[in-house]
């Protein structure tokens, strides 16, 4: 007899209650077994498949909404196309692929300085030109193709309707920064010992910058103690300067240097930015803020968090997985603010 990889036939039966949630709902009771005359019902499979049917239904959500934006893009090409007579690639090809400007040697060289710390050592500007060229090329046809259905779905009415899935998250113990009456509201959950917090957090204040009346960031913690010793206590101080009113002052700090963050180095940097070090050290050393990182842990895991950093933007999980970059922040909240529209 055939030995049935159990694991594929989960997934198998788990594909298959997602599919048809309708016509399923309906057959609650049908029998698809029995033992010892004794029933076993499609209620009963999904009672016992609960948190994992949760996790599919999510999946599903997220692959819709996912899929609405490009799906709206193609219909407003078609749209113009028609009316204009031609092709949709014909229409992308004149009003994007055409005016995309040529890349010049000062453009490259200009983009081999500002990033010449993210190279690996030694590069010289002459190995990647070639490759800087294509990523200027493609930012550049993006930028534009952006411009150009936005300018597509201001001429031809468009509504999303579909309400994309959130997350909710109590942040009654977030640090804040940005405007209160921000109509978005972007929470990062992070860990100041991180390397991806720490590249994201020039990401996040690129968005702050574009968007300074409409984006407010709440902040909370979410130590990964395992695989980063130093989070919990960085963490705590990041708290106790919040007290001394500066805890944006050694939020920057700590990821600016984040070989210091033991306690003495954690101290040091207090002084730095100006926060009295007697009080801070008693704050530090008592691990005052404690049950306030834990709380924030808490909430982290109880809205799915793994890893950090951790964004969502009006409760929308942004990029799950990887650092989310600016690109696909803004688009979240220009979709964000099309659905609240706000004066000015």
């Amino acid at each position: 007899m055939k030995k049935f990889d159990t694991t594929l036939s989960t997934a198998a039966v788990l594909l298959a209650l997602a599919a048809t949630p309708t016509s399923l709902a309906a057959q609650e009771s049908e029998v698809v077994a029995t033992v010892a005359g004794q029933a076993i019902t499609v209620a009963d499979i999904e009672a016992s498949l609960e948190r994992q049917l949760e996790e599919l239904e999510k999946q599903r959500a997220k692959l819709i909404e996912s899929a609405v934006g490009p799906a709206v893009d193609r219909k407003l090409l078609e749209v113009e196309a028609a009316a204009m007579d031609i092709t949709s690639n014909a229409l992308l090809s004149t009003q994007v692929t055409a005016k995309i400007s040529p890349v010049t040697d000062a453009d490259v060289t200009a983009w081999y300085e500002a990033n010449r710390a993210r190279l690996q050592a030694g590069t010289t500007q002459e190995q990647v030109a070639g490759q800087i060229r294509e990523l200027l090329l493609k930012e550049r046809g993006e930028s534009l193709y952006r411009e150009y259905l936005g300018s597509l779905r201001a001429k031809h009415e468009t509504k999303i309707l579909l309400e994309p899935p959130r997350t909710e998250i109590d942040l009654a113990d977030a640090t804040w920064k940005g405007p209160e009456d921000a109509p978005v509201t972007l929470v990062e959950f992070s860990d100041f010992q991180c390397p991806a917090c720490r590249g994201f957090n020039p990401i996040l204040e690129q968005l702050l910058t574009s968007y300074p009346d409409h984006v407010r960031v709440a902040f909370l913690q979410f130590p990964l103690r395992s695989i980063h010793p130093q989070a919990q206590g960085a963490a705590e101080a990041a708290l106790c300067a919040r007290d001394a009113g500066k805890f944006w002052e050694l939020h920057d700090e700590m990821f600016a240097d984040q070989r210091n963050l033991g306690i003495d180095g954690l101290k040091a940097a207090a002084r730095r930015i100006g926060i009295d070090g007697e009080a801070f050290d008693a704050c530090l050393d008592s691990n005052k803020h404690a049950p306030v990182v834990q709380a924030d842990f808490n909430r982290a895991t109880g809205a799915g968090v793994s890893g950090t950093p951790a964004v969502f933007v009006n409760g929308r999980e942004v990029s799950p997985g990887r650092v989310p970059s600016f690109e696909a922040l803004a688009i979240m909240v220009e979709d964000e603010l099309r659905r609240s529209p706000i004066d000015g």
